[in-house]
């Protein structure tokens, strides 16, 4: 049986029977089969489908992404192995997302997951909300339960975070870490924060389980406090009387 796929992979090395240009951000031209890219892309197959009606060949702009992510996501397409890299991991992603290619995404979300580290938590957790990876984004929540003092003491990711992800992750009810620790680095956040910071204030107190201890505490001693003067004042009062 003829393997079609090694077919075409040998045609687009040599640019052989290629029936559509990608334009690439440098200005040169990536020559492909439609049919390859149709059958991989939701993007290229809304653009591609009606193609059959005219006999001049196609030319697609691509420049909105760097040639070698264009080229990575087409030989991909073609079934050619291309190593994926946390370097360049947001751009593949973004032009996965632009061109409708869910097997290549498939395979970044599954890198990102399997490359969650202490390095690197915050920048995945941060990449996974840019572009609503769920699954991505659970992992690095349950690696930051586990990890959080580890990472607030020898990392400077935490305070890249956006308010909505810190509020996300100190409201945890699985979240492992000293409270007081927290509170110094909410604190040391806040501090780096330009905007009007009482919104800021009124999102996290809320969830700061360290400032709700001091309350509960301050009310015990305030309650205490009221007790013993109370005594104090009837003791008083009877050795008077």
């Amino acid at each position: 049986m003829s393997d079609i796929a090694m077919k075409f992979r040998s045609s687009l090395d040599v640019e052989e029977y290629c029936d559509v240009e990608l334009k690439l951000k440098s200005g040169s031209l990536l020559k492909c089969h439609s049919v390859v890219l149709l059958m991989n892309s939701d993007f290229f197959r809304g653009r591609l489908q009606s193609r059959w009606t005219t006999k001049e060949t196609p030319t697609i702009d691509c420049t909105m992404f760097p040639d070698d992510i264009v080229e990575h996501l087409v030989k991909f397409m073609y079934g050619i192995h291309c190593p994926l890299h946390m370097s360049n991991i947001h751009d593949t992603i973004q032009c996965c997302d632009y061109f409708g290619a869910s097997e290549l995404l498939d395979k970044c979300v599954q890198l990102l997951i399997d490359g969650i580290s202490c390095d690197n938590v915050f920048t995945i957790l941060l990449i996974s909300e840019s572009f609503s990876l769920l699954s991505v984004k659970n992992k690095c929540f349950e690696f930051i339960d586990c990890n959080m003092e580890n990472l607030l003491c020898n990392s400077e990711g935490f305070f890249t975070l956006p308010l909505a992800l810190i509020v996300q992750i100190i409201s945890r009810d699985t979240l492992s870490v000293h409270e007081e620790l927290l509170f110094d680095h909410l604190i040391l956040w806040v501090e780096q924060q330009t905007v009007n910071l009482e919104p800021i204030r009124e999102k996290l107190s809320g969830h700061i389980r360290f400032l709700m201890y001091l309350t509960v505490l301050n009310l015990l001693m305030f309650k205490e406090l009221r007790s013993m003067l109370f005594q104090g004042v009837l003791q008083q009062g009877m050795m008077f009387w």
